[in-house]
């Protein structure tokens, strides 16, 4: 939170302390606008086709008081990025290429299923290999590696062995709360429960604000 609100007072980055998923076509316009600006704080360009608003990304309706956290008009230098701290320049390069990946190109795949009856049961097995990366070329850690979900050649009716196990795992106890996860609980807070004096909790939509829960 301090990292991108040093970007927002920075006039690089909107309001950071917003939920909502939406832009309005306002947003989208300057983002279209600017598009080869910031395509140069990329390592690599690529094709950006995707330059009329999509419902999923822009819907003037379901945004409240303020829009997604994206970049703003100002457009940052490399080298007035490469100043800052880690960071902050973590946080700008993902939401730049998160932005991004909504005027990219789909990811494009075949998909193969293999279903394979062992006795009485059915096991189902689906594989993926690229055709096109499209948006997955912006996040290098999310691509798929080329013949990793690779299914094996089968005709209908082929014999295959079948190695069966049973797995043996022990229960574990609840995760400990995180900052994250609090601030979910917070948010979510009055949903589970039925006794009355939590009705006021499904009236706020939980305990605090967007901009109040960090803090607190």
């Amino acid at each position: 939170l301090a990292a991108v609100q040093a970007l927002y007072e920075a006039k690089w980055l909107t309001y950071p302390r917003t939920d909502s998923e939406y832009l309005t076509k306002q947003e989208f316009d300057y983002l279209a606008a600017n598009l080869d600006h910031y395509q140069e704080l990329l390592p690599e360009k690529m094709p950006l086709p995707q330059t009329t608003p999509q419902k999923r990304y822009v819907n003037g309706q379901k945004v409240t008081e303020h829009p997604a956290i994206i970049m703003t008009k100002v457009v940052p230098s490399s080298a007035q990025l490469a100043k800052l701290p880690v960071l902050q320049r973590q946080v700008y390069d993902l939401v730049l290429k998160t932005t991004l990946a909504m005027f990219a190109g789909p990811y494009e795949y075949t998909e193969t299923t293999i279903i394979t009856q062992v006795g009485q049961a059915l096991f189902k097995s689906v594989g993926k290999v690229p055709i096109n990366p499209g948006w997955q070329r912006l996040f290098k850690a999310q691509s798929v590696e080329q013949g990793k979900d690779t299914l094996p050649v089968v005709t209908p009716g082929q014999t295959v062995q079948a190695v069966l196990t049973t797995p043996t795992k022990q229960t574990t106890p609840p995760k400990p709360f995180t900052e994250g996860t609090l601030i979910t609980a917070m948010k979510t807070a009055g949903k589970t429960l039925d006794a009355d004096e939590a009705a006021v909790l499904k009236d706020v939509e939980g305990i605090g604000t967007e901009a109040t829960r960090a803090n607190v």
